[in-house]
């Protein structure tokens, strides 16, 4: 599906019927084109090349999936590819793709995911005068901002989970515990492989290197820039987490199989003592007491007595 929002200098967004104005619109260049692609089918992608004649190798890469965040410069406009962060149905942490083209008068977006913050923007676009007209690269700004604050979301709720972690380390060190704690680090490194070289993109429009990017926008690239920097540092620090939790699971795990081998290896002296004993009244030899109709009390004292005495002596070593 293709939406196309146009607006006026100075003026309030309006959205268009079809793509039929958007050669004459980008040719006068008096106002600010938004066409955003969702799930855009394959004749409606031609736009790309047809109508703003896009390099090739762009085109291909923004309809080609891409995990790498990254921006190229093809001097009249710059194609990103950019990802936001979200949680799925059941909780589990997943990213969408963002790509974009930017130019003097226009920007492109295309996205195979539902990403809210577009909807949301186009809304604030058709009633917030001068939103769209200000320019592409401030519309730019707003949607990377978006992303960012996506990150922030997520970062807040892998902070209530790696709180969870920690809580159940010493409690209850279980299998379950160590699958949670693989599983949120695959999330760390999936956000990292994200974060970190969507911080240098924003770096780079920051300090306005492209045609398309003014000096009066280049300061708000460097706010988002700051938010997404925190991010990245935030996930840097929950992988240091994420291996001492680990390191202290097996720590915890271990000390629990020495104390359950130590009181094993405890009972099971007591039981070979007491059945030393058993076997030796048990030999088909004449033994002390054998035909006195008490024996059987006096072994089983003795046994007691040692079992006992085996007992407190592995108590007073504290090893029971």
């Amino acid at each position: 599906m293709i939406t196309t929002l146009f607006a006026q200098p100075g003026g309030r967004a309006t959205k268009l019927d079809g793509d039929a104005d958007l050669p004459r619109l980008l040719q006068e260049g008096k106002g600010v084109v938004w066409v955003d692609l969702d799930r855009a089918a394959e004749a409606e992608v031609k736009v790309l090349s047809d109508v703003f004649r896009f390099h090739q190798l762009a085109v291909e890469d923004c309809v080609a999936e891409s995990s790498h965040p990254k921006i190229n410069d093809y001097g009249e406009y710059v194609y990103l590819v950019m990802h936001g962060a979200s949680r799925d149905a059941k909780g589990k942490f997943v990213t969408h793709e963002l790509d974009l083209f930017c130019g003097r008068n226009f920007l492109v977006t295309y996205r195979q995911d539902d990403i809210p913050a577009i909807a949301d923007l186009r809304k604030r676009c058709i009633e917030i005068e001068g939103l769209l007209a200000r320019g592409a690269d401030f519309l730019l700004h707003e949607i990377l901002d978006d992303l960012a604050d996506s990150f922030a979301v997520t970062i807040e709720a892998l902070e209530t989970q790696v709180d969870g972690i920690e809580g159940k380390l010493f409690k209850s060190p279980s299998v379950r515990l160590l699958a949670e704690i693989f599983a949120f680090k695959r999330d760390i490194l999936r956000l990292k492989r994200v974060v970190f070289p969507q911080r240098e993109v924003l770096n780079r429009l920051a300090r306005a290197e492209f045609k398309v990017v003014s000096k009066e926008a280049a300061p708000y690239f460097r706010d988002v820039y700051d938010h997404v920097y925190r991010v990245a540092d935030l996930a840097e620090n929950f992988r240091d987490v994420v291996t001492s939790a680990l390191e202290t699971y097996l720590t915890v795990v271990s000390n629990r199989t020495n104390e359950t081998v130590k009181i094993l290896t405890v009972f099971s002296i007591i039981l070979m003592t007491l059945a030393l004993v058993a076997g030796i009244y048990g030999m088909n030899v004449p033994l002390p007491l054998a035909q006195r109709g008490y024996a059987i009390w006096l072994v089983i004292g003795f046994m007691g007595t040692i079992a006992g005495g085996l007992y407190l002596f592995f108590r007073g070593r504290k090893w029971v």
